[in-house]
């Protein structure tokens, strides 16, 4: 502490509204003393008679002070104008421009969410903006197969369009006989008997699946779906009502540890249809004999991208992506409903003392299965094969315990405690596998969707970054909008 302390203090004192500009002046002062005063000890003065002859000629420190007022007073109220301003502006300014900054970030993250759960709707004018961008981009045949005939009254007609304009591509048929099976599970749920929307809509799915049989003669899916079109309508109780569903502990896939879950097998209700019975089992039989089952959802999807511009900017990432999703979730109802169905007739057989005719057809079904295991290309796809597989493997057991065969009972038991350890094993490769990006398709939205055949899988790393940048950037906003 300088001993001119007190005095510069006391000069500047008036200048106190500004402390900026105070502690300016004052080291002047302070420097302006201490040169003076070392030029009083250079002439011989002692120390304490040097600091009183430059205090001497510093002044009387009162009317310093009114002096600095005079010279700063329009400085100090210009300054403190500016700080007022500054005040009243900048902090709703910086809000404002961290709530802007945040608009993209959110409508960024509202359309991955979407995406993720399989919708890539665009209802916002950036996103139809952005569509049109890129179908500017595209040829006319391009902008066919990415997105079928646009002017279309249905989904149906539009991919139609795609089919008329490739009359022999196998791929193309297919993508029409998965939208009409759509139409089909639609009009059909809920509805206890055929109505004439149903068959309406299954009129149409028989004469696609007559295409398909010319184009893929060997694939499954052709007789499978006739077997659905005749077994949807044949009842099924509810497996809650009292003694309307066989049931069969089996092993819990989720579980860390092996334990068992109900497994239900629904029976058939009275009156059932026996004509559309036989007619399904007779087109599960040739389903049964056929090489393989498939739709072939990524090599669709391979041939979309294909005609979609190259990627440039996150935006064409999400556009793919949404697209791929929609392309993974293909329609798999019918599976489930031929599969409960056949289990249904099993179990009415065994019990009515026709134990091969039940294992017969839990063969047959045990054939599709694995058939339409193999043809999976996404783990959903595996997922309901795991399904199917449990629901076929359960029967069976219960089969044998109801002509009162316990030792082949357990045996069934047992080797489906087996596969499904087998299942669970691979499913957890293949989920961990989604998660950590080995498998190209990881991120923390979109796992299940992600292939299951090598080659086809999506790079998704922009996709996985993008989340991340999502996330700090929210994280940063909101710390600038606190501080």
């Amino acid at each position: 502490m300088s001993g001119f302390d007190p005095l510069v203090e006391r000069a500047t004192r008036r200048l106190s509204r500004d402390r900026e500009l105070r502690g300016e002046v004052s080291r002047e002062l302070a420097s302006h003393l201490a040169a003076s005063a070392a030029e009083y000890r250079s002439a011989g003065y002692a120390e304490a008679n040097a600091d009183a002859a430059a205090a001497k000629d510093f002044g009387d420190p009162d009317d310093v002070a009114d002096a600095l007022w005079e010279a700063n007073r329009f400085r100090v109220r210009l300054r403190a104008w500016g700080w007022w301003a500054a005040r009243l502006t900048l902090v709703p300014a910086c809000v404002a421009a961290a709530c802007w900054m945040m608009l993209p970030t959110l409508a960024t993250s509202a359309a991955m969410a979407n995406l993720s759960q399989g919708n890539w709707v665009s209802v916002s004018p950036v996103m139809r903006w952005y569509d049109r961008r890129v179908r500017a981009r595209m040829t006319a045949d391009q902008r066919l197969i990415a997105f079928g005939d646009e002017s279309a009254p249905d989904e149906l007609a539009r991919w139609s369009a795609v089919r008329d304009a490739h009359p022999h591509d196998p791929l193309a048929q297919l993508r029409v006989v998965e939208e009409a099976m759509v139409r089909v599970n639609s009009a059909a749920a809920g509805h206890p008997s055929p109505g004439a929307t149903v068959e309406t809509e299954a009129v149409r799915l028989r004469a696609e699946l007559d295409r398909l049989d010319g184009l893929q003669p060997d694939n499954a899916l052709v007789p499978l779906v006739r077997a659905y079109l005749d077994l949807w309508q044949v009842t099924l109780q509810d497996r809650n009502a009292p003694d309307a569903a066989v049931m069969i502990e089996t092993l819990n896939r989720n579980a860390a540890e092996p334990a068992r879950v109900e497994t239900y097998i629904r029976r058939l209700a009275g009156p059932v249809d026996e004509a559309a019975l036989a007619a399904g089992l007779a087109h599960l039989a040739e389903a049964a004999e056929r090489p393989y089952l498939g739709t072939y959802p990524l090599s669709r999807m391979a041939r979309r991208f294909g005609a979609l511009p190259p990627p440039r900017t996150m935006r064409d990432h999400l556009h793919r992506m949404g697209e791929e999703i929609a392309l993974r979730l293909p329609a798999l109802g019918h599976y489930r409903r031929v599969n409960q169905v056949v289990c249904g007739e099993a179990i009415r057989r065994a019990e009515a003392g026709e134990v091969a005719g039940a294992i017969g057809l839990l063969d047959q079904l045990a054939a599709v299965n694995r058939k339409q295991a193999a043809g999976a290309e996404t783990l959903i796809g595996v997922l309901v094969a795991r399904t199917n597989a449990q629901w076929e493997r359960a029967t069976r057991v219960a089969v044998w315990r109801a002509t009162g065969d316990e030792a082949k009972a357990a045996e069934a038991l047992a080797y489906s405690d087996a596969l499904e350890r087998f299942w669970r094993r691979e499913w957890v490769a293949k989920r961990a596998d989604a998660a950590s990006g080995k498998s190209g398709s990881g991120s923390l939205l979109v796992g299940d969707l992600a292939s299951a055949v090598p080659g086809f899988d999506v790079d998704a790393t922009p996709f996985r970054k993008s989340e991340y940048v999502q996330f700090d950037r929210a994280a940063l906003l909101l710390g600038l909008v606190l501080l």
